[in-house]
C-alpha cells in the first residue's frame, strides 16, 4: 500500500509498505510520486509471488501439482 504526503519544502514523499518490506522515496512532482510505488509493489508482488504450479491433464481431467514445497 502506498502513502504520498506533501513535505514543507515543496516536495512529495511516497511510502510503500508491503508484506513487511519498507521503502520511500522523495519526488519534486507528485506525479512521479504517484508512478514509482505501482513499480515498487509490482516488483514486490513478482519477487515474493506463490511458487509455480504445474497442470496436467490425464483424461480429460485438470490436476494441479505445487513445486518448491
Amino acid at each position: 500500500m502506498a502513502y504520498i504526503r506533501t513535505l514543507a519544502n515543496g516536495n512529495y514523499r511516497a511510502d510503500v509498505r508491503m508484506k513487511g518490506i519498507v521503502k520511500n522515496k522523495t519526488f519534486l512532482s507528485q506525479s512521479l510520486a504517484q508512478i514509482w510505488p505501482n513499480k515498487i509493489e509490482h516488483s514486490i508482488k513478482k519477487t515474493y509471488a506463490p511458487p509455480p504450479t504445474k497442470t496436467a491433464i490425464l483424461h480429460g481431467v485438470k490436476f494441479s501439482r505445487t513445486f518448491g514445497r
